[in-house]
């Protein structure tokens, strides 16, 4: 059985986003959507090795629901050294508020039902979106809370 496996077994090599990587880290280096945005710009602009999947990156984030943007960016922010549960709580969590809330829905409208591809985000633009509405995305949720059994 092994002698059989063996002759599939190679080395992958380096992961294609390894060579990506310094840019990824120039460009989502930012406190804000806004700077992600601006420094894949920047990136796209200076036409270096990187311009073009800096440019393709910029213009698939500028499709994708402004509340959305900033909810995943701050998630990504305050859960990065959260434990597994932790981090599956906050994601249970904040997919409750998506749910209740318009852009998921319009998202799905627009992808595979009508299938325009012309969401029309609440709010529309980043600016649009404040920091109060982002915050609101995490709080908690009550008795709906995920909770983990400790003793099985």
């Amino acid at each position: 059985m092994e002698a059989a496996l063996a002759r599939f077994v190679q080395d992958p090599g380096l992961a294609p986003l390894t060579a990506l990587r310094p840019a990824i880290d120039r460009c989502f280096a930012g406190g804000s959507v806004e700077e992600i945005l601006a420094a894949l710009a920047a990136e796209a602009a200076a036409g270096g090795v990187h311009a073009r999947w800096a440019a393709e990156t910029h213009a698939g984030l500028l499709t994708k629901s402004p509340t959305s943007l900033k909810i995943t960016l701050c998630q990504l922010m305050i859960g990065r050294d959260y434990d597994l549960e932790a981090a599956l709580s906050l994601e249970y969590r904040l997919t409750q508020h998506v749910m209740a809330a318009h852009d998921f829905y319009e998202g799905v409208r627009a992808m595979l039902i009508d299938k325009d591809q012309a969401p029309r985000w609440q709010p529309v633009t980043l600016a649009e979106v404040s920091d109060s509405m982002v915050d609101a995305y995490f709080t908690p949720i009550g008795e709906r809370e995920l909770r983990f059994a400790r003793d099985c």
